[in-house]
């Protein structure tokens, strides 16, 4: 009589007649009054055992039926020597990823997937496959950070992040272009050395010294406490509340066509207009209006100036000076025109008046030696004084020395004081002291 085969479920997985082995499942269902029937038992109970293991997934499968996959290569997505779940369409890595080249059909939440395209690792969102990693696909090369521990020349370790990129047409020229590390600067040892980081790792972000023309782009909002504004464009126009220093003797260019240079050699300083035959102009507002005050014209290597001198410092012009030089000429023709007009003849000419002028010179020099001089002499005759002395010091006249000399008054107790007579009769009166000669 026949039997029937229910699943865990309840529902029915076979009615098995009598006297046959039903193949409708990947292990083998026994009827009633089957011959030989212990082997049959024992094959299922160790395909039970290994889990079906083979290169190939189990015919007829049914869903939580286990299979482990003994090909070199994945299967069905599951990976070599790993068992799979069948979920009633297809066997499923248990606790792994699927292994495969295209997408699994049919996930489930949660599911990973090992893509061997592009060697990566990818999770089922429930509406699609997410990239868990790496960030780059091995058709691209490799690309992105990757964190690697290297090693410093006091075999110290240091754990750094390189930053990687490739080029989709030739993904095995894949290269660090940058480090990120939080470490002192350190040195590389030769072991941990690689293209473009061959010396020390500094922290933050170091770009590499092998790529062409590598360096930070972009807009930066501020450095180091600096905004934006506090730092002047390179290449539009900009201006500075601060000081501008070129601390080197190359100095300043200036033009489109570098014109105009400004540069210096020991202690000059040299301003050039390179452009030939080019001038330099020294410019002004006057007034509001822009006056060029200098010009140095390149063709003719002259400084020109724009007006004549008004001031005493002023910069005269050649035509400045010829036209006051030939005034003073007129001014000085016409003064000697009027000292000639004046002259007797022999003195209307500069070579007569030279003559004179001589003549006395040499009469005036004879004429010195007959004179009296001030740090004392010897005079051959008598000197008259044009009047008697007034201070302590001037020479005194006959007349003040006979005058002051007769004035003089003997003392009461000398001889000869009173009056002194000389007559030949005795004077009548006197006063003691008096003296009479008579003769």
């Amino acid at each position: 009589m026949a039997y029937e085969v229910n699943f865990t479920n309840g529902t029915v997985a076979k009615l098995v007649e009598d006297g046959i082995t039903d193949s409708t499942y990947s292990v083998k269902l026994v009827g009633k009054n089957v011959t030989s029937y212990g082997e049959v038992f024992a094959e299922n109970f160790i395909g039970l055992l290994e889990n079906h293991a083979n290169t190939t997934a189990p015919t007829n499968p049914v869903s939580g039926q286990l299979w482990f996959n003994t090909a070199a290569s994945s299967v069905s997505g599951v990976a070599p020597k790993t068992i799979g779940v069948y979920n009633g369409t297809q066997f499923k890595p248990l606790g792994g990823a699927n292994i495969s080249a295209t997408e699994p059909s049919t996930p489930s939440t949660g599911d990973l997937w090992f893509d061997t395209t592009n060697d990566q690792l990818k999770v089922y969102s429930g509406a699609s496959f997410i990239l868990v990693g790496p960030a780059y696909s091995e058709v691209d090369g490799k690309t992105g950070p990757i964190v690697e521990t290297v090693t410093d020349s006091t075999s110290a370790t240091h754990l750094i992040t390189k930053i990687y990129n490739s080029d989709p047409s030739t993904p095995a020229g894949s290269a660090v272009v940058a480090t990120i590390s939080k470490d002192a600067t350190f040195t590389l040892a030769a072991a941990s050395q690689f293209p473009g980081f061959t010396s020390t790792i500094k922290p933050g972000i170091q770009l590499s010294s092998s790529v062409a023309n590598v360096q930070f782009h972009g807009e930066a909002t501020s450095l180091s406490g600096f905004s934006s504004s506090d730092f002047l464009s390179a290449i539009a126009n900009d201006t500075s509340t601060g000081t501008l220093g070129i601390l080197n003797d190359g100095g300043l260019t200036i033009g489109a066509s570098s014109d105009c240079t400004i540069t210096v050699s020991g202690n000059d300083t040299t301003i050039k207009n390179i452009t030939s035959d080019g001038d330099l102009i020294l410019s002004v507002n006057d007034g509001g209006v822009q006056t060029s005050v200098i010009t140095v014209d390149g063709a003719t290597s002259r400084a020109l100036v724009n007006a004549d001198p008004t001031t005493t410092l002023g910069i005269a012009t050649k035509g400045y000076v010829d036209t006051e030089v030939s005034t003073s000429n007129t001014y000085a023709d016409g003064l000697i025109t009027t000292l000639k007009s004046g002259a007797s003849a022999g003195y209307d000419t500069f070579a007569e008046v030279e003559t004179q002028i001589g003549n006395v010179s040499s009469g005036s020099t004879s004429g010195l030696s007959l004179k009296v001089a001030k740090s004392g002499d010897t005079m051959t005759g008598a000197l008259t004084l044009s009047a008697d002395p007034t201070a302590s010091l001037h020479a005194a006249t006959k007349a003040y020395v006979d005058a002051s000399v007769s004035s003089v008054t003997p003392g009461s107790t000398t001889n000869g004081y009173g009056t002194r007579t000389v007559s030949t009769n005795a004077p009548s009166g006197g006063s003691d002291g008096d003296i009479h000669y008579r003769y």
